[in-house]
Parts: C-alpha cells; structure tokens; sequence
C-alpha cells in the first residue's frame, strides 16, 4: 500500500511491484473490484502496462488507465519535490 488517502479523496493507492512480468488484466480487474467494496472508496493500483508506468483506476462502476505523467500533483507533492531538489 502506498497511500489510503491518494488525491486527498480517500481512495486507496496499491503499487505492483513490477519484475518484467505485468499483471494480468483479468485478475487486476476483479481484484480491484473486490477492493472497492472492501475499501468503501475508489481504489488505484499503480504497475506497468505494455512498457509504460500506469495508475489504473477503479471507481466502483469503470475502470480508467492513465499514465504517470497525467496524474495530478498536490502542494505537498510539489513541496515535498522541491525539498528533494534542495539536497
């Protein structure tokens, strides 16, 4: 787990720990379906898919996949890169 409250929504932030195999989309899907329901809130499984880093996201009704570069960044992400960068 890497996150029970990823966006700041409450949603849950699961990362697979890629090595060179990708998860089964299948599998994915039913398991984060049975999250969701456990979860109560959305639930997002950040993996690799077809060579490209991915969150896909679960909200109870649809699934949507997006890559790293399109999710949002908070303040505290932001403050937290600029901390790093000062190192």
């Amino acid at each position: 787990m890497i996150d029970a409250n990823f966006n700041n929504r409450g949603e849950l932030l699961l990362a697979h720990l890629f090595e060179g195999i990708e998860m089964q989309p299948d599998f994915m899907k039913e398991t984060m379906k049975n999250l969701a329901k456990i979860w109560g809130r959305p639930v997002n499984v950040a993996t690799v898919m077809d060579n490209e880093r991915r969150v896909v996201h679960f909200d109870g009704q649809e699934f949507k996949s997006m890559s790293f570069s399109d999710l949002p960044v908070g303040d505290q992400n932001e403050a937290d890169e600029s901390e790093e960068q000062k190192s």
